[in-house]
């Protein structure tokens, strides 16, 4: 940033008539004084007994009727003469000048405060004021002349000049203005001077009121601290009314640092022209919480694998908004979408053949606040195999014997004992069923099975065995070899 000449706006204000209309005090927020503020009767004594605020006048808001007197500066110290302007014309110039509708200095605050989503918050003026202060170029106005440039003109010198914006004190002021009054913000200028080091100006953005039910004022302050690590945050307050006033200058602070909320410029007189006024002042939020994404817990079918195709099974997702947010699911099927997004968060499935073997599963979540039209914020995926059917027996067939038994015998001797078993209840059974029943149930290919002519005596004498072991508890080879030898005929 260029280094700052003398102040180019030599404000010798000269009452002419009338008196002033309200008072500010200036304030400074620490951390002794953020929960006194909320008393009105300790605000003034505090703000005149603060060492921070030596030098500093009170701040005094004059009727429209009044007229103001000061000096032309033009570019330096010395006057080149005087005006006179009344407060209303003065106002209706500012307010003018600020253009807060005109759409290079909407879209420029657009740029700088819509990095922070929410409802006008201390973050989106805080960016704004970051972006001005570390981009503006100071340039002193023409010799003899006090001139007042158009926001959208600061921006368009900046623009040409690779900078945020081009101008003197008072021109930083209007388009600080400008650009928060852009986003939904009350604003006001404060015309300053001091006998010293000349006239001054700086923009001020409304906070809210003290006495007001939920204000969030000390919330603001604290982020203002806790962001900037600023012991001290600068205001003015309303003894009457309790509004609180932030001071948007660009001066720094005992660390070096400039950030809204820093010292005030001392002097004699601070008068303040409230531009916009017509319209009702907007408070100041707190930056919102981030909002976080939905995360899925889990997803379920109502029927365990492994299935056989055909199956019908239900799929239910559970899945976790930490605000509660509406969430919208979307099904996949070995990753091709089965349902577009939806807000149930079930899917049914009917199998066919072409299922058969492994499947992935997949749910995709979201809540349309983090990801993109195309994207999720969280999925889940698993894994379910599907079996071909049984083949040579019709379902009636299998229901009809006892089905526990062969399954569980497959799964623990192999396909002969389905054959043997079956052929033994009287059902009959070529190898080629009993093999396929086999692979279906346990998932395997048999290479080369032998015939069932090859199957010998040994193979029924040590099923029978297992079988008599099971039933009595008590292995007794003898007598499970000659229950096998006897059925074997």
């Amino acid at each position: 940033m260029a280094v700052m000449s003398p102040w180019s706006l030599w404000i010798c204000i000269v009452l002419l008539i009338g008196s002033e209309a309200s008072a500010d005090v200036p304030f400074v927020f620490e951390e002794t004084t953020s929960s006194i503020a909320n008393y009105a009767d300790q605000i003034q004594k505090i703000s005149a007994t603060s060492l921070d605020l030596v030098g500093v006048p009170q701040t005094t808001t004059p009727p429209d009727s009044e007229i103001l007197k000061f000096p032309i500066t033009g570019g330096g110290n010395t006057p080149g003469g005087t005006t006179e302007k009344k407060v209303a014309d003065l106002k209706e110039t500012l307010s003018s000048k600020v253009e807060a509708d005109n759409p290079a200095v909407v879209e420029e605050a657009g740029l700088a405060a819509g990095k922070y989503s929410g409802d006008y918050t201390i973050e989106q003026v805080s960016a704004i004021y970051n972006y001005l202060k570390e981009n503006w170029h100071y340039l002193r106005d023409p010799r003899g002349i006090d001139y007042f440039k158009n926001a959208s003109e600061s921006l368009d010198l900046g623009k040409k000049s690779g900078c945020a914006g081009v101008g003197d004190c008072d021109d930083f002021a209007i388009l600080m203005s400008a650009l928060v009054e852009a986003t939904g913000g009350t604003t006001r200028v404060i015309l300053a001077r001091n006998n010293t080091t000349g006239g001054h100006a700086y923009a001020e953005v409304y906070l809210g009121q003290l006495n007001t039910t939920n204000n969030q004022v000390e919330s603001i302050i604290n982020w203002l601290r806790q962001n900037y690590d600023a012991d001290k945050i600068y205001t003015h307050i309303d003894t009457d009314t309790k509004d609180v006033w932030l001071n948007l200058d660009w001066g720094i602070d005992d660390n070096g640092n400039a950030h809204p909320g820093g010292p005030f410029f001392q002097g004699d007189k601070h008068y303040v022209v409230c531009i916009r006024d017509t319209l009702g002042k907007t408070p100041l939020k707190p930056p919102e919480k981030p909002n976080k994404p939905p995360k899925l817990i889990s997803l379920t079918s109502d029927k365990l694998g492994p299935q056989t195709t055909g199956t019908t099974s239900i799929w239910t997702a559970e899945a976790k908004d930490p605000e509660n947010d509406r969430i919208q699911y979307r099904f996949f099927l070995n990753n091709e979408p089965e349902t577009k997004w939806q807000k149930e968060n079930t899917w049914t499935w009917t199998t066919t053949d072409y299922d058969i073997g492994d499947n992935q599963i997949e749910v995709r979540a979201r809540d349309g606040k983090h990801a993109g039209p195309d994207g999720f914020d969280s999925n889940r995926v698993t894994n379910f195999k599907l079996n071909a059917p049984y083949v040579g027996f019709t379902q009636a067939n299998v229901d009809s014997m006892n089905t526990i038994n062969v399954v569980y015998g497959l799964e623990i001797w192999g396909w002969e004992y389905a054959v043997w078993v079956m052929q033994n209840w009287g059902h009959a059974c070529s190898e080629y069923e009993a093999i396929r029943l086999y692979e279906a149930t346990n998932n395997v290919k048999l290479l080369n099975p032998p015939s069932a002519e090859e199957k010998t005596i040994q193979i029924k004498i040590d099923i029978a065995k297992k079988e008599y072991e099971k039933r009595t508890g008590h292995p007794d080879e003898l007598a499970a070899a000659n229950e096998a030898l006897a059925r074997a005929g």
